[in-house]
């Protein structure tokens, strides 16, 4: 497991935001930190996502994206669903030729 992802699934144990690293690697420094940790917190608290999945995820707001958008079968749509940009779905667009 990568740190950040280590870092990322501490503060949701401990119920506190991750390392600001984490919050970067995660894209939970853009926009509500709270909303952005809430929305994946909430899904690895109903074992919606791994933390296999997380670390795979990490740096991609798509994948993070759709992270926070799965249904739970018990607790329904994730009320903290939102979309996520990182740093380096970003830097990726301004490396993007025209």
């Amino acid at each position: 497991m990568l740190p950040s992802t280590d870092r990322l699934i501490e503060g949701i144990e401990l119920d506190i935001l991750p390392s600001f690293a984490a919050m970067v690697d995660f894209g939970i420094d853009r926009g509500d930190p709270s909303e952005k940790f809430g929305a994946l917190q909430w899904a690895y608290r109903r074992e919606l996502v791994t933390a296999k999945e997380l670390n795979k995820a990490l740096g991609c707001g798509e994948a993070l994206t759709e992270i926070a958008s799965r249904v739970s079968p018990i607790y329904g749509p994730n009320p903290y669903a939102c979309i996520f940009v990182t740093a380096y779905d970003l830097m990726a667009l301004e490396g993007e030729e025209y």
